[in-house]
């Protein structure tokens, strides 16, 4: 049995807490790595290049740096990294525009556990055909 290397994920949010807890959840899981979060977006594109994660989970809610600058950036230079934005947005423009710049897939904070992770395989698995998951 061959086996397959772990989905790497970068999780940023303002949160300590919800760092902390994306960490946790991600570890626990036999298929994927968590590298560790940021509190802002101001160095997330460095971070991208060193680390290469196949997920970056985003929030748009915080100080500092646009996160959806990251996202357009990040979508044009680290091709194969994915992008999941979760924010506390449900507005569908949010998740319009967060798709429009290269997310590819936008959640909302409040949905389950297992939604996470089943989207985090999602995108980490698909070519680059972006689709919102919501929820």
């Amino acid at each position: 049995m061959i086996e397959q290397e772990a989905i790497t994920i970068l999780s940023v949010d303002d949160s300590p807490e919800m760092g902390r807890l994306l960490h946790r959840l991600f570890d626990q899981e036999s298929d994927m790595k968590s590298l560790g979060s940021l509190l802002s977006a101001d160095e997330l594109v460095a971070e991208v290049q060193r680390l290469m994660p196949r997920v970056v989970l985003l929030d748009l809610g915080m100080p500092g740096r646009d996160p959806l600058d990251a996202v357009r950036e990040i979508s044009a230079s680290c091709r194969a990294t994915r992008i999941i934005v979760l924010s506390g947005h449900s507005d569908p423009a949010v998740a319009q525009s967060a798709m429009e710049c290269g997310a590819s897939a936008f959640m909302v904070k409040g949905c389950d556990v297992d939604a996470i992770l089943h989207t985090v395989r999602k995108v980490a698995g698909s070519g680059c055909q972006p689709a919102a998951l919501a929820s």
